[in-house]
This record gives C-alpha cells, structure tokens and sequence, in this order.
C-alpha cells in the first residue's frame, strides 16, 4: 500500500484522471517507509534509475531471456494490454496440481502473521487525495479462489484476513469520508463464494479450469466480467460476480460469507 501510494501520487502528476479502480485486498502498510527509485524525486534518484534501467539492458541474462521469448513466440498480452498467456516454468509449475500447490505453498510458508498491528496511513492518505482531487474513485477486492481464501483464513490472525479486511476498508472509507464531509467511495466485492471462485481445481482432468490459473490468480475471461461490472456501475449490478459493501451491510455480509466458505470446503471434502 506504501508503493500504490506513490504511483497513485505520480498518476495525479502526471494525468489528473476521472476514474480509478483501486483494489484493496491487503491495506496493512507494516513495512518500513521506502524510498522508490522509479519515481523521480530529486536528479540524484532519476541518475539511479536509469543506471538500473541500463545495467538491466547490457546484461547477459537480458539478451538470452529476449532471446528465448523471441523463438518461442509467445503472446503473454492482448493489444489491449490484458494478460492472456500465464508464464508456466519450474518456478511457477507446469501442471495445474504444481502450480496451486507452489502458489499455496507460498502462501503457507511465511506462517501466521507476527505483526498485530496495521498501519493504514497510506490508504487513509490515499483517499484523502482522492476526495481533495474529485476523483470517482472505486475500491474493489479481486476474486480470490475458495480454497485459497480457506487457506489464508486459517494462517491470517483473527481481523487481519481477506475477508475481514473488508471491513478495515470500510471503517477507513468511512473515516475519512466523514473528516472531508464527503459520501464513502462505492466499494465492490468481488471475493465471494460463488460459482466462479468455487469451480472444480481438478488436477487429473484433462482440461485446464476456465477461469484460474491457480488459486490466487484468476483468467482474463472473469477479469472481463469484474471489469465490466465495475465500468458499469451502479447501473449494471450482478449479484453473483460483485457485491456493493458499506457500513451498513458490511458485518452481515461477512458472516454470510463465512458461513459460505465453510458449506463449500465441505462441499469439496464430500466430493
């Protein structure tokens, strides 16, 4: 969040826009405050970043690398800048079983958070910006897999989860909504229990699943949909894909989806 901070502050010095997405899956800014040298604050910071950006282009491993994608032909983008292709590699696995277990084991193996405590200066800050620049502003969470979100339930401290995040966000909306005397900034959830986060994860099928590569991360067919549902909102409104969070709803709709993911690891232990 530290990081999104600064590119939100270089994206309004650069090009004021009138509309911004702004996912907030994680708000916790508990890292140390950094200095990032790809935004330009003084001579001495753009002198570094170019001597990276060179250092980068004369290297070895640059050129083989370029090399490699140049002969494989590869499309990983669309035109229009949307990820279609997912790199598989010994990293990040080949088949779908190698790439949900190392995605989860990932996940799995920073443990239980040691820091109680979360700093939500950035995004305060962040929102702050928004209202004194009258941006139309949106926060959503992104679709997260079941299994996935069973998982980080289980290793997150009690309130520091994606789903209770949720209602960090809220309360911070709200705060500094009612400090500028302004309404909330809309906020979406796309990290439900439905048809699309539980979908089958079969690692002997044949088939890859429609809409995951693994757990965490989804395909560009249900990008699609979040981000058609969000350039039409509030006209456009599915229940089933996004769900408009506030103050009012926010603690029923958590339990609600408590209740869900546990039906469904059930679900998926039955079968």
């Amino acid at each position: 969040m530290n990081e999104l901070l600064e590119q939100f502050k270089h994206l309004l010095y650069v090009n004021h826009p009138k509309n911004v997405f702004l996912a907030v899956d994680y708000v916790c800014s508990n890292s140390p405050a950094q200095t990032y040298i790809h935004f330009y604050h003084s001579p001495i910071q753009e002198f570094k970043a170019q001597l990276y950006r060179l250092k980068y282009l004369i290297s070895t491993k640059t050129l083989v690398n370029s090399v490699k994608v140049l002969r494989e032909n590869v499309s990983f983008f669309s035109p229009s800048g949307q990820r279609e292709t997912f790199l598989f590699n010994s990293v990040n696995g080949y088949s779908l079983q190698q790439r949900v277990e190392n995605r989860e084991a990932s996940r799995s193996s920073g443990g239980k958070q040691k820091n109680p405590v979360c700093n939500t200066s950035s995004l305060k800050s962040l929102l702050t910006l928004a209202h004194q620049s009258e941006i139309n502003l949106v926060l959503f969470t992104n679709p997260v897999h079941a299994r996935y979100l069973t998982l980080d339930t289980e290793l997150s401290l009690p309130g520091f989860g994606l789903l209770s995040n949720k209602k960090r966000t809220v309360e911070i909306n709200l705060l500094v909504a009612e400090e500028l005397n302004k309404q909330p900034f809309p906020f979406i959830d796309f990290m439900l229990i439905n048809e699309l986060t539980t979908e089958s994860l079969d690692f002997t099928a044949a088939h890859e699943p429609i809409y995951w590569w693994e757990s965490s991360h989804y395909k560009t067919i249900l990008g699609d949909q979040v981000m058609n549902w969000l350039s039409n909102y509030p006209q456009h409104q599915q229940s089933n894909i996004g769900f408009p969070i506030t103050a009012s709803n926010v603690t029923q709709h958590l339990q609600q989806q408590t209740i869900q993911l546990e039906a469904s690891n059930k679900a998926a232990l039955h079968e």
